[in-house]
């Protein structure tokens, strides 16, 4: 099993890769298992915008 985030503007698998990590609004989980998606979730951001970079 492989579990991707993926740093997105609203989240979803339709949503456009977000081109800044710290930035993101949201982040979209991916679960894969034999080359197919599982599962997905939306997460919003914890931190506000840009904050997320002084939690790394």
């Amino acid at each position: 099993m492989i579990r991707v985030a993926v740093p997105t503007s609203r989240g979803g698998l339709e949503d456009r890769v977000h081109e800044s990590l710290v930035r993101a609004e949201t982040f979209t989980l991916v679960e894969l298992k034999d080359g197919e998606v599982k599962s997905v979730e939306i997460v919003e951001n914890p931190l506000p915008r840009g904050a997320l970079r002084s939690w790394f």
